[in-house]
């Protein structure tokens, strides 16, 4: 599974949370009915749990596609976006598209500026800053993770967005 088919209507991931939880509580309840046994609320539970979830994953996709202007403008830059898989983030023309751990989508124009913070020169991260000073984080990488190449690209495509 491709996680930077965000557009992909069908999403397999979110479907397959919903088929494992509905056969969790179907367990859960067989169990309960058949054998009585304590461990079919433990199945109910992880299956009520799980619905929850996949349930809470959809809405946030949904919102997040939702600030989209103009989608076949969007399907079109997806296409040609430049896509770091070890970072889990692709970079379009106007927008940076984070995918793990959830999708979150970040235009350019929303935003202030970028920056790059160092902690005890072991982790790098980088930034996108809004306009009312939220700080949100599209990539990381740690000494060593073999992600330092990815990164370093990512920030000099991110550093040429906001040097217009």
């Amino acid at each position: 599974m491709d996680d930077f088919n965000i557009l992909d209507n069908d999403n397999v991931k979110i479907k397959t949370n919903y088929v494992i939880a509905v056969t969790m509580l179907a367990v859960g309840v067989l169990m309960l009915v058949s054998i009585k046994t304590n461990m079919a609320y433990v199945f109910i539970a992880a299956g009520i749990l799980l619905l929850y979830v996949a349930t809470a994953k959809r809405h946030d996709r949904e919102k997040e596609l939702g600030k989209i202007r103009d989608m076949n403008a969007f399907r079109t830059e997806i296409e040609r976006g430049v896509k770091f898989y070890g970072l889990g983030l692709m970079i379009t023309e106007e927008y940076a598209i984070v995918v793990r751990p959830s999708l979150k989508i970040y235009a350019f124009d929303g935003m202030a500026k970028f920056e790059v913070g160092i902690a005890e020169g072991k982790e790098k991260a980088l930034f996108l800053t809004d306009n009312v000073g939220g700080r949100h984080r599209i990539a990381r990488t740690v000494t060593g993770d073999g992600k330092q190449s990815d990164f370093d690209d990512a920030y000099r495509i991110v550093k040429s967005k906001f040097a217009r």
